[in-house]
């Protein structure tokens, strides 16, 4: 993921937009008051319903052992 600033994002917002949703592409964007992260809706929607597959453990328990994602590590600073 490319970090960039929020100054930068707001004077490139159109080509960020357009390499996230056509290229998949995901930015970290930096502000003094916190970061945030620029990602496709497809690719959000992915994100949010495989948290809810996953959240179920009747769904969880359903996908074969070597097709489960390992343990999740949200990256921390």
């Amino acid at each position: 993921m490319k970090s960039i600033t929020a100054d930068q994002a707001k004077a490139e917002l159109s080509r960020l937009v357009r390499q996230s949703v056509k290229g998949h592409e995901t930015f970290q964007i930096t502000h003094d008051e916190g970061d945030v992260v620029l990602l496709s809706r497809e690719d959000y929607d992915v994100l949010i319903e495989t948290l809810e597959v996953l959240s179920d453990p009747a769904h969880a328990q359903a996908i074969p052992p070597g097709a489960r994602p390992s343990s999740p590590t949200i990256p921390r600073r």
